[in-house]
């Protein structure tokens, strides 16, 4: 249950990420403004199947609004991290932590 818990909270701060980027204002620029945005989930073991369905919404999401938003003016690219371990086959604490980690200490993430 808690897991579901977390999963609906990344999918709301996910919407409002495109939301909030779809309503701020245009670049001054013509140059695109590029942003990321990360999921992790359990990309191995027994949720693959679950987790694969979200990712591909995501992914949905972005290909029908071109990966851009705000008329075109930023590019939001997506990765993905695997918050799973084959040792472990479900998520894995440490794992959650080391992408957190990456994610942290990229700049380009909103």
């Amino acid at each position: 249950m808690k897991r579901r818990s977390q999963l609906a909270t990344l999918v709301a701060m996910l919407a409002m990420v495109v939301a909030g980027t779809a309503l701020a204002p245009q670049a001054q620029s013509q140059q695109q403004t590029r942003v990321k945005i990360v999921s992790t989930l359990p990309m191995t073991g027994s949720s693959l199947g679950q987790t694969q369905t979200i990712v591909n919404a995501i992914r949905q999401a972005l290909e029908d609004r071109n990966y851009t938003v705000c008329n075109g003016t930023v590019r939001v690219d997506y990765q993905i991290y695997d918050d799973a371990t084959a040792a472990a086959g479900k998520w894995d604490p440490a794992q959650v932590a080391s992408n957190a980690n990456k994610i942290v200490a990229d700049r380009d993430v909103v």
